[in-house]
């Protein structure tokens, strides 16, 4: 499976807008029913600030709602208080890795 690439570079470019540098996107799967699309910033000797967007919320948004999404629910917010973040579709946002919850 691949990812749009209008949808990849929005992304990219929030991610930079918001004080981050994309390294990498692929796909995330914690078990067989759920799959994310994740960008993530590469630190060394700290954690990596991680991105993971649910794909359906992915699939079925606009570049251009995808980014509105990312700004209305706050998620350069929770990136900041957290190293890793879920946004499932809906807008719910989540922790995972130590922190499951935010």
């Amino acid at each position: 499976m691949e990812i749009d690439g209008e949808k990849d570079r929005a992304v990219r470019e929030w991610m930079r807008d918001e004080g981050w540098r994309r390294t990498e996107a692929g796909v995330f799967e914690p078990d067989p029913q759920m799959g994310f699309w994740v960008w993530r910033e590469e630190r060394f000797g700290e954690p990596s600030p991680t991105l993971a967007i649910h794909e359906p919320l992915v699939r079925y948004s606009a570049p251009q709602e995808l980014t509105a999404i990312l700004r209305v629910v706050g998620v350069a917010e929770a990136l900041r208080r957290h190293a890793r973040v879920r946004l499932w579709e809906g807008g719910r946002l989540t922790g995972y890795g130590r922190k499951d919850s935010l």
